[in-house]
């Protein structure tokens, strides 16, 4: 699954892979869906082999990346889903 709502830069990828309030929205919602798991899209941990641009990246810590990772799961597990973050490498 590559839900593509992460930040994107071209120029600079600091920028790049940081997850956004859309992407916490997405995974809240289907959290609320009742869901039993819930296993994430593709989180990159390497910049330079990413998927496609707009996908979570973790190759470092900068730019509050783990927080907002952070800020998806707990919106997930809101009510009761258990969630697995997928990581490529």
């Amino acid at each position: 699954m590559t839900e593509r709502l992460a930040t994107w830069d071209k120029d600079d990828h600091t920028k790049s892979g940081i997850s956004t309030p859309k992407l916490v929205s997405l995974y809240k919602t289907w959290g609320n869906g009742d869901l039993g798991i819930i296993v994430t899209g593709n989180i990159m941990i390497d910049r330079n082999h990413i998927e496609v641009p707009g996908n979570v990246i973790l190759e470092d810590s900068s730019g509050g990346r783990v927080e907002k990772l952070k800020e998806l799961v707990v919106a997930a597990q809101e009510h009761g889903s258990l969630v697995r973050p997928i990581t490529l490498r």
